[in-house]
């Protein structure tokens, strides 16, 4: 393994505020006393008018909500008219899968008039295929405890200080993130760390991130309950099995033929996109303030300044993705988690 390269090569004087600072190899030189020379990534523009008015209203309802958060005596999670909507949405989602399976079904009993010949399967394979699944799990990602003794007991004393039962499956993949699901009818606990994330965090830095995974299991974030997700799933599902193909032929020409059924499919496309629309939108609110619950949590484990380290580490994920296209591109043999941990720092 390559020892870990030094952080500065040199430094010099910033010519604004006359603070010394840091050069460091393949960066843009900055002073973060007075931000001189400091390049922001370009931020581009809304491409509408819907976009624009979108995200300012966005903006605003978040300022709203971390102010009314920053004033509230707890955090705990209350039933409200958005969180209420959006169980109705998600329900009536399920509930039309089911009313399109009954009239298959209703169908199998005229059987076998030429309607029930052609409409009976159709409708039954439809509601089969937008039935509510769960997530499945690629078992090649997954590490037991035997594997991982010391980090299934850190969850497992971490979900004991807050208050819950523990994780049963940890997985492991490439992402430099995290996250937390629940899985099977029995919704089972099951947590996804990156290696890249869990290379750079600090011990500490480490438990405020399981402490704020093991902390959406108590949370009530709409997204991560089953009502929910598999709702969203199923409209997923609806609208790319109803969006339609090109309107042109093979021949680059416009078919009389292709165009009725594209617009009558580009239609109801449109009606489950709207549908999905509103259901993320109403579960914005309460899954951000779950987020905003799992960060209180963990930081009674972790502490304060182990909870910002990390939360500032989770927005690098730029860093990780250069310097795997630096490593694949080198000549050189390179071992990309110091690297990685370099750049990082």
């Amino acid at each position: 393994m390559q020892s870990q390269p030094e952080l500065a090569i040199s430094d010099q004087e910033c010519p604004q505020c006359h603070t010394r600072i840091p050069i460091h190899k393949d960066y843009v030189t900055w002073c973060d006393n007075c931000e001189w020379n400091l390049q922001p990534s370009p931020h581009e523009g809304s491409k509408n008018i819907f976009a624009s008015v979108y995200a300012s209203v966005g903006k605003r309802l978040s300022k709203r909500l971390y102010d009314e958060l920053l004033a509230t005596e707890s955090l705990k999670p209350r039933l409200t008219i958005t969180k209420a909507l959006a169980f109705a949405l998600a329900l009536m989602v399920h509930a039309f899968t089911l009313f399109v399976l009954y009239v298959g079904l209703v169908l199998l009993t005229t059987w076998p008039s030429c309607l029930a010949i052609l409409g009976a399967p159709l409708l039954i394979f439809i509601a089969w295929a937008l039935r509510p699944r769960f997530f499945k799990l690629d078992q090649e990602e997954v590490i037991s405890r035997a594997q991982c003794p010391t980090l299934y007991k850190l969850v497992d004393d971490i979900s004991r200080a807050l208050g819950t039962s523990t994780v049963q499956t940890i997985a492991v993949d490439e992402d430099f993130n995290a996250g937390f699901t629940q899985i099977g009818p029995m919704r089972r606990k099951v947590m996804k760390i990156g290696l890249p994330l869990l290379t750079v965090l600090k011990p500490q830095e480490l438990v405020a991130l399981l402490g704020h995974e093991v902390a959406h299991g108590v949370n009530g974030d709409p997204n991560r309950g089953f009502l929910t997700s598999t709702a969203l799933n199923s409209l997923v599902r609806w609208y790319y099995m109803l969006r339609p193909g090109q309107l042109r032929t093979e021949m680059g020409r416009y078919s009389i033929f292709t165009i009725p059924a594209n617009v009558m499919l580009a239609v109801l496309a449109s009606v489950v996109h709207f549908w999905l629309f509103v259901l993320l939108n109403l579960d914005w609110r309460d899954s951000q303030r779950a987020e905003y619950l799992a960060d209180a949590l963990a930081t009674k484990v972790s502490g304060r300044d182990a909870m910002l380290s990390m939360l500032h580490k989770l927005h690098l994920d730029p860093i990780y993705l250069i310097t795997v296209q630096r490593v694949a591109l080198n000549s050189k043999k390179q071992d990309i988690f110091v690297e990685l941990v370099s750049n990082v720092a």
